[in-house]
């Protein structure tokens, strides 16, 4: 029995009022400058819009759900990620608009199977579903997951310590279960029957599911203790400009100097590492013949006056093949019988010029990789006359993590792979005991998008308890310790140079070994709801026909 009008009016209006301040409530919930306490409510009006139609089924499409529910996801998308028009407008649009649509899409299929299934799932699935989508979208190479929900309490890791057990996506759990209990006290308060046991169990869960998880982490805070095991850093913010390359051999040197200059003032006999950000070195590097190189002549020159010192930089670089079936994304040199890879890689060498390459493997869909390529490879040529990007950059396979002579292991992701915590910890499972991710964010120019990339660094601290330090070509370089403080950052558009010192862990947390479980178990319990839901919707059908 419904004692008040919330869902009985189903004005056009009321709904776009509803989708749009969702969207307003998630973006202002968003770091780095929003407040992560925002997105507990974010969903509601989602929520009430959704029940709204449900209530109104009769007079309001399913369509018109859907394309509200985008439209709140638009907002979001828009107002949080509208800087990747900087590095690429169709990028940027692709993302915005399909990656909302690719968001509505749980909602949609709740509101249609409440709406054409009498199975009293409850809401509880949205949460099932919204976590299956988070899983699979990480997990495909249309992968776009930096708004996954448990990335909102990035700039405040107090909150979220047991990201060591769960990681983000348990965060995301929570934030859709204190939506989901805030929504049914809304329907208290509003006048909706529930009986007197119901209204206990909600206002208690409320209270005890928020207060918990919380609790746990402050306690674990202020409690976790960092064992000592330093090495001392030298990170070199070189701040040029991604779209002014250097173009002669001169500026090629100039640059190399400049940053072997500015890291060599900042040296003490206790420095372990030199740490250049991504595509620092301003020409391409021949994996098979590094030393025929500028910038590497002048790093070889700079450390064979520091044996006991480890360089570590991104460079651009390339391989060539004598087959074009050596690599899937092999691309033909000119009119030659060469084929050959560009790789956004990293690399780590020392005094003795031991050359330890890593190829960034997780691309960025559309502007390092097509995605399918393989599927899509024999339209190439027509999707290279239509503006398109008709190959995809290499990435090599079962990669390890860089090690010293004293068998240090460090972990070195590059640039956008850093939002994927399952993947740095297959990495922290091979004996890694710090993370330095190198990044360009200069392509965003003065927007929230390097904010945010330095805020999400502060979570794979937390979920791998390893220190991290993190290099940005514009900034923000920073230092991160294992509770995901930031130690200390540079400011953005400065050239400068940080030095200091991280420890080391060797300790496995639960969600190293684990990865990202919560999106696993979604996903099956969402493949069993589907196919019941199914099977009892044919068979209803099934008893109506025998009527």
């Amino acid at each position: 029995m419904i004692t008040s009008n919330l869902f009985a009016n189903y004005s056009l209006r009321r709904l776009f009022l509803l989708a749009v301040l969702a969207g307003v409530l998630l973006s202002l919930s968003w770091p780095a400058r929003g407040f992560p306490f925002i997105i507990f409510f974010a969903f509601i009006p989602l929520l009430v819009m959704e029940e709204t139609i449900l209530t109104n089924k009769n007079h309001v499409s399913a369509l018109r759900f859907l394309l509200l529910s985008w439209l709140a996801f638009i907002i979001w998308n828009g107002l949080t990620t509208f800087w990747i028009v900087f590095a690429t407008v169709p990028g940027a649009l692709l993302a915005i608009f399909i990656n909302s649509l690719f968001m509505a899409l749980p909602l949609f299929i709740i509101h249609l199977i409440r709406r054409k299934v009498k199975i009293n799932l409850g809401l509880i699935s949205f949460i099932v579903l919204w976590l299956t989508f988070e899983y699979l979208h990480m997990n495909w190479e249309l992968s776009w997951s930096w708004l996954n929900l448990g990335n909102a309490f990035a700039r405040y890791p107090h909150w979220v310590q047991w990201y060591e057990y769960t990681g983000v996506l348990g965060g995301t759990f929570w934030i859709l279960l204190m939506n989901l209990l805030f929504f049914q006290l809304i329907r208290l308060i509003t006048g909706h029957y529930f009986s007197r046991r119901f209204k206990k169990f909600i206002v208690i869960a409320t209270i005890l599911f928020f207060v918990i998880p919380s609790t746990i982490s402050f306690v674990k805070y202020y409690t976790y203790e960092e064992k000592y095991d330093p090495v001392e850093i030298v990170m070199v913010q070189p701040n040029y400009d991604p779209y002014d390359r250097a173009r002669t051999q001169t500026e090629i040197r100039q640059r190399i100097d400049q940053m072997i200059n500015l890291a060599e003032r900042h040296l003490t006999s206790a420095t372990g590492f030199v740490v250049f950000p991504e595509g620092a070195l301003p020409e391409n590097i021949d994996i098979n013949d590094p030393d025929n190189n500028i910038s590497m002549q002048e790093i070889n020159r700079f450390l064979s006056d520091h044996e006991s010192l480890y360089l570590i930089t991104g460079v651009m670089a390339y391989e060539f093949y004598e087959q074009p079936d050596a690599s899937p994304t092999a691309r033909q040199y000119g009119n030659t019988n060469e084929y050959y890879d560009v790789f956004n890689a990293a690399l780590m060498t020392d005094s003795d010029a031991n050359y330890q390459f890593y190829s960034k493997s997780i691309l960025v869909p559309g502007v390092e990789r097509m995605p399918y390529f393989r599927l899509f490879k024999p339209l190439e040529g027509l999707i290279r006359k239509l503006g398109g990007i008709p190959g995809s950059m290499g990435a090599w396979e079962n990669q390890k993590p860089f090690h010293t002579r004293d068998s240090t292991h460090i972990t070195v992701p590059v640039c956008y792979e850093s939002i994927y915590g399952e993947y740095i910890s297959k990495f922290v499972l091979q004996n890694s005991e710090m993370i330095i991710i190198i990044t360009n964010d200069g392509w965003w120019r003065d927007t929230p998008g390097y904010r945010q990339h330095n805020q999400y660094a502060r979570l794979r601290a937390i979920e791998t308890r390893r220190s991290v330090v993190r290099a940005a070509s514009t900034g923000i370089s920073s230092f991160i310790n294992q509770r995901g403080d930031i130690v200390e950052a540079s400011g953005y558009d400065e050239r400068t140079v940080l030095r200091n010192s991280i420890n080391k862990n060797q300790k496995v947390t639960f969600y190293t070994l684990h990865g990202d479980y919560f999106g696993r178990f979604a996903a099956f319990v969402s493949l069993l709801m589907i196919i019941y839901v199914l099977v009892q919707y044919f068979l209803s059908k099934r008893k109506n026909y025998l009527r």
